[in-house]
């Protein structure tokens, strides 16, 4: 695959009639990541990051992003609405030998662009690109229980539930199960 940072890969309307952009990341969004990170964070979402992040570090994320996708490992794409960026998603192959057909997703989106349709199109978009471009035959990924909007998002990319790890996740204080998602490719 040949990365081109901040490359457009699918344009469309959400739900509000917004314009969605699914692109690339490209180094000139770390102000946009830095504050969708701990505006996040912050807002208590359910991911498993609790604690408030420092430029350097999103710096260095930002890095292992690129080295990520440059190597072939992984697909990342951004969602931006009016030039800022909403969000964060990749798909990730695993490292094991045995496993490099299988890839983890991960993505997140601010709360108040949710229920718009922009996860559904991003999950799909990424399972695409995961297929092609990293020739994956597997996705898999983890989700807090309690959280209906991702559930319902990833069944409706045709995800099934394998397998439930209780108290699998500290939210805050209170222990909350994994749900263990799989869809073939």
């Amino acid at each position: 695959m040949k990365f081109k940072p901040g490359k457009i890969i699918k344009k469309f309307k959400a739900k509000n009639g917004k314009e969605v952009i699914l692109r690339y990341p490209k180094w000139e969004d770390l102000d946009d990541l830095l504050e969708y990170i701990n505006h996040v964070v912050k807002n208590k979402a359910k991911i498993s990051k609790q604690t408030l992040v420092t430029r350097e570090e999103e710096i260095k994320y930002l890095a292992e992003v690129f080295q990520k996708i440059e190597s072939g490992d992984a697909v990342y794409l951004f969602p931006e609405v009016d030039g800022k960026v909403i969000g964060n998603s990749c798909i990730e192959r695993k490292k094991e030998d045995a496993l490099k057909h299988v890839g983890g997703l991960g993505i997140g989106i601010r709360k108040e662009f949710t229920n718009l349709g922009i996860g559904t199109k991003l999950v799909k978009t990424l399972l695409e690109l995961a297929k092609k471009e990293l020739k994956l035959k597997m996705v898999t990924l983890k989700v807090f229980s309690n959280n209906e909007i991702a559930i319902n998002v990833y069944k409706k990319c045709g995800f099934k539930e394998v397998g439930k790890i209780p108290k699998h996740i500290n939210y805050y204080g209170k222990y909350v199960d994994s749900i263990i998602m799989v869809k073939e490719l």
